[in-house]
């Protein structure tokens, strides 16, 4: 298999979930030969230009979310409720709280690819997200450990979004009668999910020397959304469809928006993420194929999220097959201030959320010699690598659980 361009990676890193991601940087000193290491702490590169508004926009989010997305505080369970879990909730809620358990939310801890990289170094920074409701600073004795165990098991759960201050929040703040609510039209903005999707690098804890360019997105699809051309809308209307729902005691349909925040696992909304389309043609001995990918339903980079998660483009002619790797590409660069190197982006080949002309790739393939059978169609297939393949094989990981396919199709080839 051959690939468009060797991956400018450094050597121990995998992809991990996107706050881990930074915590494995500080562990790994990956420096080209007689590179020296920095002279002392750089400066903090600013903040990347144009993200302001998604900035001001989790300001105003400050007393549901800590900056850094947790830990949260939910407060006192509600009048009416005697608890604040998803048991708590289900028994009015059920097919709710059945969509919540086949989510990303739901497994945000439990997911066993964060949790193969999380082993690696257990780190505060990764909880914040993945275990929102365990506080911190967590107790060393046992019946700490038991009580942090089970909160982070929660996920993401009801209360982390749903509950403050004795109250249960909705858009529109129904249901007082059966438990105290309050109108809160932010659960219904897409700053309400910037604080774990919208991040930049964090500062170095105290007696650690930075690794990476502070003040940098680490996780920037927030902004890549506001770029996009689905901006009017927020990230609910795609990963929180309104649907009919179960009928109510009334005898009504009770919409609701979709709790299980589709991504990965809905493979129709996955293939309307990106169009993809292909073309084939013979010059004389060769078979020139052009493949173009662009946004479709998407409001974001494909792919997004996690620094590390990729794209594979595979192009194939009978035996010949040539890959493209849509990703974030990470090198030692010069600091701000020219006083050493840290690790920075230095290429990004996904497909933008706009871009002024579509990502295209253009690529070559000997024609079978002599009297060899000829092909008649050039095959292609895109899938979303939640890992790349060789930390999958390291971490014992089968390629089914990090492979998602996208879409596929076939470039018919014209005769000779």
């Amino acid at each position: 298999m051959s690939r468009s361009r060797a991956p400018s990676r450094w050597a121990g890193l995998g992809l991990g979930m996107i706050a881990f991601a930074v915590l494995r940087w500080g562990l790994v000193q990956a420096r080209p030969a007689g590179q020296p290491a920095p002279a002392g702490p750089p400066a903090a590169s600013p903040p990347a230009p144009g993200m302001a508004a998604a900035s001001d926009a989790r300001l105003r989010l400050l007393d549901l979310f800590p900056s850094a997305g947790g830990p949260v505080s939910h407060g006192p369970a509600p009048r009416g409720l005697s608890g604040v879990g998803v048991e708590d909730c289900a028994p009015c809620h059920a097919e709710i709280a059945a969509e919540w358990a086949s989510s990303a939310h739901a497994r945000s801890w439990t997911d066993v690819i964060f949790q193969a990289e999380y082993k690696l170094t257990p780190e505060p920074f990764c909880r914040r997200c993945h275990a929102p409701l365990v506080q911190e600073p967590a107790g060393e004795d046992s019946a700490s450990r038991v009580l942090a165990a089970t909160l982070a098991g929660r996920g993401i759960d009801c209360a982390v979004c749903h509950v403050r201050g004795g109250r249960v929040l909705g858009v529109r703040g129904r249901g007082d009668s059966d438990h105290a609510a309050a109108s809160d039209a932010r659960l219904a903005t897409s700053a309400f999910c910037g604080s774990c999707h919208q991040f930049n690098f964090p500062a170095p804890e105290p007696g650690r020397r930075p690794r990476y360019h502070p003040g940098r997105p680490l996780q920037n699809t927030l902004r890549e959304w506001e770029q996009s051309r689905h901006s009017g809308k927020p990230c609910q209307a795609c990963h929180m469809p309104q649907i009919a729902g179960e009928r109510s005691s009334a005898d009504r349909p009770r919409a609701h928006r979709d709790h299980a925040f589709r991504t990965f696992e809905d493979r129709a909304f996955m293939a309307s993420a990106v169009i993809v389309k292909a073309s084939a043609r013979r010059r004389g001995d060769k078979v020139e194929v052009t493949v173009t990918v662009t946004p479709g339903a998407i409001g974001h980079a494909f792919p997004t999220g996690d620094m590390f998660r990729e794209a594979v483009l595979t192009i194939r002619l009978g035996d010949q097959q040539h890959t493209e790797l849509l990703r974030r590409d990470f090198a030692l660069t010069i600091t701000d201030d020219a006083r050493g190197h840290l690790l920075g982006e230095v290429e990004d080949t996904r497909v933008p959320a706009r871009a002024a002309r579509p990502w295209r790739r253009r690529v070559v393939f000997a024609a079978p010699a002599g009297a060899a059978p000829q092909p008649t169609a050039v095959d292609w297939s895109l899938e979303l690598h939640r890992l790349p393949l060789d930390d999958a094989r390291e971490r014992g990981l089968p390629e089914s659980l990090v492979r998602v396919p996208v879409s596929s199709g076939t470039a018919r080839l014209p005769g000779r």
